[in-house]
């Protein structure tokens, strides 16, 4: 399984101080794994683009506030500001899965990535596409049931580790190749009332895009069944996981050093 830890390490009382360090390592003018500061945060080079190759679990904002936990439902329904949670509230789901953010979280101007660090636009993502269609034997951008979808480009993001065995799929074609380490897996979410679903090998991964359209913000998903990569827009009371991509400096092909 293709799951790399990132340690948040323990957000304690010296919290600006560790915030600092740890978002150190990924802030570089170019990809560079910050193993060399002393912790684990993979990061992954596809195409121009730097992303994290795990879903984001701070506990805080980029400036070291805390982002608000939230256990109870009606809390999480009627948040106006920042919240996150473990799936289910187990915390140690929050090493696979990562944490998930409502869409208060992802707008807010403390940031929830590191400095260097951006949750990514809907551009950042079309890039992303554009760049794995490549391999696509279609390229097609098709109609989804909430938005569009780009065939094929799912199925090369998802982590073979945790999807639905091949006989149980659409399609042969559809198993999971994780051709570019990007490791999506069915990480689920939390619904604007505060259910939780879509987790495991039947399920979907979604991430929040930083782009807002009307009262609504963009996010990206994929899903067990198929191999599409599907454009939709959520309200902000809904909790989906964050990757977080590097600011525009480019980089070359394979220019990824450990």
């Amino acid at each position: 399984m293709s799951v790399y830890i990132w340690h948040m390490k323990q957000w304690g009382t010296a919290l600006f101080i560790g915030v600092s360090l740890m978002f150190l390592g990924c802030s570089e003018e170019h990809c560079v794994s910050p193993r060399r500061y002393g912790y684990d945060c993979e990061v992954v080079q596809i195409g121009a683009q730097c992303w994290f190759s795990e879903n984001l679990r701070t506990e805080v904002y980029r400036n070291g506030d805390e982002i608000a936990y939230c256990g109870g439902d009606d809390e999480w329904r009627n948040a106006p500001s920042g919240m996150r949670c473990s799936y289910e509230h187990d915390a140690q789901m929050d090493l696979v899965y990562g944490q998930l953010y409502n869409g208060h979280a992802v707008l807010d101007d403390r940031g929830l990535c590191p400095t260097g660090w951006h949750v990514p636009s809907s551009d950042d993502w079309d890039e992303l596409v554009a760049f794995v269609s490549e391999e696509s034997a279609y390229g097609l951008e098709v109609e989804g049931w909430n938005g569009m979808a780009d065939w094929e480009v799912g199925e090369f993001l998802k982590d073979s580790c945790c999807w639905l065995p091949e006989h149980l799929l659409r399609s042969p074609d559809f198993r999971p190749q994780n051709n570019h380490g990007f490791n999506a897996i069915p990480s689920g979410e939390r619904a604007f009332d505060g259910y939780f679903s879509n987790s495991g090998r039947y399920g979907k991964a979604l991430w929040w895009t930083s782009s807002e359209v009307g009262n609504e913000i963009g996010y990206r998903y994929v899903r067990a069944i198929d191999s599409a990569l599907y454009d939709a827009t959520a309200m902000k009371t809904r909790g989906f996981a964050v990757r977080c991509i590097q600011d525009a400096q480019r980089v070359a092909p394979n220019d990824l050093m450990e």
